[in-house]
């Protein structure tokens, strides 16, 4: 999964191609399956690389924003699909297991609205200089007046990780 990331160097993308959903839905499954989200995850939000860094962005803009408003993602269309990746889809057909225990304890004591405030302000200056850093500079402008709405996403992706796939899910928080 790590390797995927790596690859990462965009922070716009539009219709049902966008690499970060192979990666995010994978991770999904490893949550399900591998009691080592932890590590991974660590080493993920550490930015160490600059396609960590994408990665984290990629990922936390899903927490930041609604659908529609996503920098990093173009909204779905009818046409050409898209829209920002569901982080609690998963790239298999395990449909009647939530995640495992441990790997939702690990990101319900991890994944705080601090947390991701520090994770996108070291990703930004990781990518201070590439050709998206604008993009990662506005998601550090924009944090503050967001952080009430990344904490609801938050709460509600503990909630649905916790519990089996089954049915549709959406986010509540919009």
């Amino acid at each position: 999964i790590l390797d995927k990331i790596d690859q990462e160097r965009e922070l716009s993308f539009s219709g049902m191609r966008a690499t970060p959903y192979a990666w995010i839905y994978t991770m999904g499954t490893f949550g399900i399956v591998y009691p080592a989200i932890g590590e991974l995850w660590t080493e993920w939000w550490r930015c160490g690389m600059p396609g960590r860094a994408c990665g984290v962005l990629q990922y936390a803009s899903v927490l930041m924003y609604p659908d529609e408003a996503n920098p990093i993602f173009s909204p779905w269309t009818p046409d050409a699909g898209g829209g920002p990746p569901v982080p609690w889809e998963t790239d298999g057909l395990i449909f009647d297991k939530p995640w495992l225990p441990e790997n939702v304890d690990f990101l319900r004591t991890t994944l705080t609205t601090n947390y991701v405030w520090q994770a996108i302000s070291t990703a930004a200056a990781v990518l201070h200089g590439a050709s998206d850093a604008s993009v990662a500079e506005g998601m550090v402008d924009d944090f503050e007046g967001r952080a009430a709405f990344v904490e609801c996403r938050i709460q509600e992706l503990i909630q649905y990780l916790s519990l089996p796939l089954g049915a549709v899910r959406q986010w509540i928080t919009t």
